[in-house]
C-alpha cells in the first residue's frame, strides 16, 4: 500500500517499492510529536543511505488532520468566498475598467 501514497508523476522513477516504504518510514519518524524522538539529520542520511531495515517505530505524528478538520476549512472556505463577492447589506459595488 505505500506505492498508493506516491505521486502518480514520479512513480515511474521509483525503482523497488522497498525503496518507498524506507522512505515513507523516515519520513513519518522525522514528523514525531515530541522532537527528542526524532532522527537527526544525519541519522536520515544513514537511514536512506543503507539497506540495513529502520528498527524503530514512529510514534504519534505532530500534527494530523481528521475529516472534522477538513470539513471546518472547507466550510470557513466556503464562507470566506461568500463574503468576498457578497455584501451583507445587498448592495452592489461596480468596478470602472478601462479598454
Amino acid at each position: 500500500k505505500g506505492m498508493e501514497l506516491v505521486d502518480p508523476i514520479i512513480k515511474n522513477t521509483c525503482s523497488k517499492e522497498d525503496d518507498v516504504l524506507r522512505c515513507e518510514h523516515v519520513a513519518l519518524l522525522c514528523v514525531q510529536d515530541r522532537p527528542i524522538d526524532r532522527p537527526t539529520m544525519s541519522d536520515v542520511v544513514m537511514m536512506l543511505g543503507t539497506e540495513l531495515s529502520i528498527k524503530q517505530i514512529p510514534e504519534e505524528p505532530a500534527f494530523t488532520i481528521d475529516k472534522s478538520f477538513v470539513e471546518n476549512v472547507v466550510t470557513t472556505h466556503a464562507r470566506y468566498i461568500y463574503e468576498q463577492n457578497f455584501s451583507p447589506n445587498e448592495l452592489t459595488i461596480s468596478e470602472l475598467t478601462f479598454r
